[in-house]
């Protein structure tokens, strides 16, 4: 036993004064023994006959100077439940290899993964003569430290009892944070309870809560009338998750990505159902038109929308389903429909975020693509620029301006695009103003 006045470390861990029960080193022993039995806690096992029955760990904190090592009153054979602690039990370190010290058996470990209480614990728990259970802890904090210390020494049944503890046990945000950040920022592999809690799972749980999303758009659109839901209520509930996403910092958040995905599968389905649908003024009402709408909306504000934009600027039956309905507010043959107007507002604001994403580059089309987009769409939008209803004037000087630069990222050897321009300053359109001059001027600069 060392005593206070001889040279010791700055700090080590002792037990009462008259018997060091338990004592881990926080740094290196001076002779840590064999170098292939290297490790950092130190362990002193002596057969005392008084106190072989039990162990004694109370321990205390205490400034000293020299290295000590962790005392344990006990039988080998309970140390023997850590393989840790039965490979460095055999020879050279067993009892008739060291009989001039009481039996003496010295270790050290590298590194400290846990706490020192986390350590003092996890060999009060490894020294008892009751076996391992999850009931022995008392916060998933406390658990979590033991862990590390458990899983360090190899001491499985008290690893699973931690496990099973924080599997089950509720967390608060500061615990969830420090749990997550634990198993995800190192080797150390947690439960599969564990690891799907936190959603760290090698197979992401994505396709579940997909299978779940489609589940309630089929019953929104294809199920019967008393069991389907209103679609209102799936967009409120995809709306709910995706603000409370937007308060994490996590960069990496899987929700956002299984419901980005299912928002880009059901749009699709929408666009084969309305392909079957009848293409006049009614189809601003149809269901499978105004889920689209809403889906599309939600696949720009989640992620850069690529395949939406591709869509609207090149897919000839979407584009032909929508533009005869859309016309139906400016045919002088139909009355106006005022109850429309709201619907026709929304592709309004689609329309502008499209041609702002492609005008900057946010999304990248190819050139034919390019012109699809403006040949379909801006004749379109000339027609409904001073209709109140569904156009807001701000908005318009915007779009003027992105469609300007989408127009001169084309290249010139369109005809028909330049007899568009043409035609369009003949008229003295508003968002072709100024473009045949523009391309004659490109002309005489190449």
């Amino acid at each position: 036993m060392a005593t206070e006045d001889a040279i010791l470390p700055e700090e080590v861990w002792l037990a009462d004064k008259e018997r060091c029960d338990v004592v881990v080193c926080v740094k290196e022993r001076q002779d840590p023994g064999p170098p292939f039995k290297k490790r950092l806690l130190g362990l002193q096992v002596t057969n005392s006959p008084a106190e072989s029955s039990r162990a004694r760990i109370h321990v205390e904190k205490k400034q000293v100077q020299q290295p000590q090592v962790v005392m344990v009153y006990t039988m080998s054979d309970r140390l023997a439940k850590s393989p840790y602690f039965r490979v460095c039990l055999k020879e050279p370190w067993s009892k008739e290899e060291y009989t001039e010290d009481g039996c003496t058996m010295a270790l050290t470990l590298e590194t400290l993964l846990a706490s020192i209480q986390g350590y003092k614990k996890c060999i009060e728990i490894l020294c008892s003569s009751q076996p391992c259970s999850p009931y022995m802890f008392s916060s998933p904090s406390e658990a979590l430290d033991i862990y590390l210390a458990s899983d360090h020494l190899l001491f499985k049944e008290c690893s699973e009892a931690c496990m099973d503890f924080i599997s089950a046990a509720p967390w608060s945000s500061e615990e969830e944070k420090v749990i997550h950040g634990t198993f995800a920022n190192s080797s150390i592999v947690p439960s599969r309870e564990v690891a799907a809690r936190l959603g760290l799972s090698k197979e992401k749980p994505v396709s579940n809560l997909k299978d779940t999303l489609w589940d309630l758009y089929e019953s929104c659109y294809y199920g019967e009338s008393e069991d389907a839901y209103l679609p209102c209520q799936l967009f409120n509930l995809i709306e709910g998750v995706l603000k409370g996403l937007s308060s994490t910092s996590r960069s990496n958040v899987w929700s956002k990505k299984a419901i980005s995905e299912f928002l880009y599968e059901a749009a699709n389905d929408c666009v084969e159902a309305m392909k079957s649908s009848l293409r006049d003024e009614w189809m601003l009402t149809n269901r499978s038109f105004l889920c689209w709408l809403r889906m599309t909306e939600l696949l720009l504000e989640l992620t850069d929308g690529k395949e939406s934009v591709m869509a609207v600027a090149s897919d000839d039956d979407l584009c032909d389903f929508l533009l005869p309905a859309l016309r139906v507010l400016t045919d002088k043959t139909y009355p106006p429909r005022t109850e429309n107007a709201g619907t026709v507002r929304q592709v309004v604001k689609l329309l502008i975020e499209i041609f702002k994403r492609v005008a900057t580059a946010k999304v990248i089309l190819s050139a034919s693509a390019r012109t699809s987009l403006v040949k379909r769409w801006v004749p379109w939008f000339e027609s409904i620029r001073t209709n109140e209803k569904v156009c807001e004037a701000n908005d318009m000087p915007i779009l003027k301006a992105h469609i300007k630069t989408v127009i001169d990222t084309l290249g010139m050897d369109d005809g028909e695009l330049l007899n568009i321009l043409a035609h369009a300053s003949m008229r003295s359109e508003y968002f072709l103003e100024g473009g045949f001059r523009s391309w004659c001027s490109r002309l005489d600069q190449s």
